[in-house]
């Protein structure tokens, strides 16, 4: 019960010299904030400790959540092998309007890198923007949502450049005005807006809370490279 479990560093440093040395003396302080805290909220670590006593896995920060919504709604996952290529881009259109969400998924099965991603990542652009400019011709708005873009944005932008002048493939301008625009969520921030994570705010502490969950046990990034790796051959052998 180490006070380094919920403050790392020289978080943990600065609560040891104020004598708070386990979770429960901090979700028990009241002595406003240690001299030497050195960043963050301390008010949150507060609550962070309360909340890992109590073994809660989010707390809100207010009352209402609020999040970006749109009458069109597409939900993208991107999966790249090492850096090598961006072999899927798996989005999953919602129109909101009672119909069953749709998924597809836009992926080449050659080893990337590979040219054949430039056809997969072009049908997946045209895709979306067409999606969304469909939205907007009819009035309604739209949103195209991820969780922590930075990878998502690395491997549009990275793709724009790489093809360049290809079938389907956008202008690195293109991309930029999409991904720095109103129409590009990133759900990462939302949760961070509204709830203190205690265990982390990364996808798989999250998305269980909302009810989600995976049909393998060990389904992440590496697990999913594994799988690529073994379906295209990598190794010489194609399941």
């Amino acid at each position: 019960r180490d006070v380094s479990l919920v403050a790392a560093g020289s978080r943990a440093d600065a609560l040891r010299s104020a004598g708070i040395v386990t979770i429960d003396d901090l979700a028990d302080w009241t002595g406003g904030v240690p001299d030497e805290w050195p960043h963050g909220d301390f008010d949150e670590t507060v609550v962070i400790a309360r909340a890992w006593i109590a073994d809660l896995p989010l707390v809100r920060r207010r009352d209402t959540v609020t999040v970006q919504r749109a009458d069109v709604e597409v939900d993208v996952d991107m999966e790249s092998y090492q850096e090598h290529g961006a072999y899927m881009w798996g989005p999953l259109l919602d129109r909101r309007d009672g119909a069953e969400p749709q998924y597809r998924a836009f992926v080449t099965w050659e080893p990337v890198p590979t040219m054949d991603e430039a056809r997969s990542f072009g049908e997946f652009w045209s895709w979306i923007q067409g999606v969304r400019a469909d939205a907007h011709s009819a009035g309604l708005t739209f949103a195209a949502y991820c969780y922590s873009r930075a990878a998502e944005d690395k491997w549009l932008l990275g793709s724009a450049r790489r093809f360049a002048g290809m079938s389907g493939i956008p202008t690195e301008a293109e991309v930029r005005e999409f991904i720095d625009g109103p129409d590009w969520v990133d759900i990462y921030i939302a949760v961070s807006q509204n709830f203190v994570c205690p265990s982390g705010k990364g996808l798989k502490k999250v998305a269980p809370v909302a009810g989600f969950h995976w049909r393998d046990d060990e389904a992440g990034g590496e697990a999913s490279m594994a799988w690529y790796r073994r379906a295209v051959g990598y190794d010489g052998d194609v399941d």
